[in-house]
């Protein structure tokens, strides 16, 4: 008799993802091939166990009871492997390949990118994937390998803390000259202050009034759904804004923008996570880009 052989990984894993995504053409993407070959892939791991593993509809695509078996299995069969070639990897070699980071883009263009080129001159088998979004990813779903986040979603995530941040209001000297400078929080009704439209929790400015901590609503004068661009605003002299303090970078030392309402700054510290699926930070290459995060927003 005939000795049945196992399907090839490459099969599992492109059925994992599949359910992942819930598409065919999804996967097909992040592999650079045709769909055909990932709809392949499922036609023959169903002909190895003789079982449909996928319902197709108008609705989409989904798992049948042997498909979600299957799936379970192979998650922990690619976990195992991908950890053993790791390992072996990381015997022979300095960590390589493509690692996928989830970041905000004022934090990627004014934190992680200035520390790149150092880190893949040192290690120049690496290749990282920068995806600067102000929105929180889903990790599984868009093969994200790490994001870095302020605020902690999904509990099935592996968060670790990375570093701290404070949010501070600030004005450019020439719009203070033009509206004046407010010296309680109740002065910022009369002045023009810069909002988030993407964030309303963004627009909750905390200030420490005679020892309590007041929240307070704040609609803006002027709009933006990016923090970077909200710096820049205020930078601008369009307005004073509620800035993360870790991205002022040589501003305020060239006085490019002042403190505003210092004596009532709520000196609150925030946290800054990586986070990232279970098992992940196993990987040589993760560590890496991990430790490499702590440096940075330390």
């Amino acid at each position: 008799m005939e000795r049945k052989t196992n399907p090839d990984p490459a099969d599992l894993e492109a059925l994992v993802r599949v359910l992942e995504t819930g598409s065919f053409s999804a996967v097909a993407r992040e592999r650079d091939v045709p769909a055909s070959n990932i709809s392949r892939a499922i036609d023959r791991l169903e002909a190895h166990y003789a079982v449909r593993l996928l319902r197709r509809s108008t609705h989409g695509l989904s798992a049948t009871a042997e498909g979600e078996l299957l799936a379970h299995h192979a998650r922990e069969v690619l976990a195992r492997l991908e950890e053993a070639s790791a390992e072996l990897s990381s015997r022979a070699s300095a960590p390589s390949g493509l690692v996928r980071v989830s970041v905000s883009q004022v934090m990627a263009s004014r934190q992680l990118l200035p520390s790149l080129p150092r880190l893949l001159e040192k290690y120049p088998q690496l290749r990282v994937e920068v995806l600067a979004e102000d929105r929180m990813v889903d990790l599984a779903t868009e093969g994200i390998d790490l994001a870095v986040r302020t605020q902690l979603g999904s509990d099935q995530l592996v968060a670790k803390k990375i570093g701290e941040f404070e949010r501070a209001l600030f004005a450019a000297p020439a719009y203070l000259q033009r509206f004046g400078t407010p010296l309680h929080p109740d002065d910022l009704r009369q002045h023009q202050c810069i909002t988030h439209s993407s964030s309303g929790s963004l627009n909750r400015w905390r200030f420490r009034i005679d020892r309590r901590v007041h929240e307070v609503l704040i609609h803006g004068f002027h709009r933006t759904s990016n923090t970077d661009l909200a710096f820049q605003m205020v930078r601008s002299g369009l307005g004073i804004g509620r800035i993360n303090t870790s991205i002022l970078g040589d501003s305020l030392v060239r006085g490019e923008i002042v403190p505003v309402l210092a004596d009532y700054h709520d000196k609150i510290k925030m946290p800054i996570y990586v986070v990232m699926q279970p098992d992940r930070h196993r990987l040589p290459k993760i560590r890496l880009l991990i430790e490499h995060l702590q440096k940075v927003f330390r």
